[in-house]
């Protein structure tokens, strides 16, 4: 990725290339993002790439695994901690907290809704509280007809 990829003023980031043709998208950085990579672009203010190579000078890291494996073999959690389950992760927490799942499906690069919905696992209690919330505002509703029909609460 390189810092044409990134607009600051707007807080997004471009993702060039992927599997599908959706897989090229424009994501929204969350705050946390925005602080690290504007401080890294300050350190570095002439680097072309967000990500350079510690080995080749003017090349750039080509994926991330080996480094991600390093640094848990590092801190002891090497095979407790993937990249692969990062992403389930975070749809399921996308999901948790609210997320649209069309809207996650765009996040996420994905074609099809189906493939969404494979990283998508909901704990059956968030499905109870849903159908709970649903409950809720069906009674409001209707309780705002009766009130509109003068009918006896």
């Amino acid at each position: 990725m390189t810092y044409q990829n990134i607009d600051f003023s707007n807080r997004t980031i471009f993702i060039v290339r992927g599997k599908t043709r959706n897989a090229k998208r424009t994501l929204s950085m969350c705050q946390e993002v925005f602080d690290l990579l504007t401080k890294r672009r300050e350190k570095y203010p002439n680097e072309y790439w967000v990500f350079p190579s510690p080995v080749k000078p003017g090349d750039h890291i080509k994926g991330v695994r080996r480094s991600h494996d390093r640094i848990c073999e590092r801190i002891g959690l090497r095979g407790v901690i993937d990249l692969y389950n990062m992403r389930h992760t975070f749809a399921t927490r996308s999901i948790l907290s609210g997320t649209d799942v069309t809207i996650l499906q765009r996040i996420l690069g994905h074609s099809e809704i189906g493939m969404t919905m494979r990283y998508v696992k909901i704990a059956e209690h968030y499905k109870v509280e849903a159908v709970e919330r649903l409950e809720k505002y069906r009674a409001e509703k209707m309780q705002e007809v009766e009130k509109r029909m003068g009918l006896p609460q």
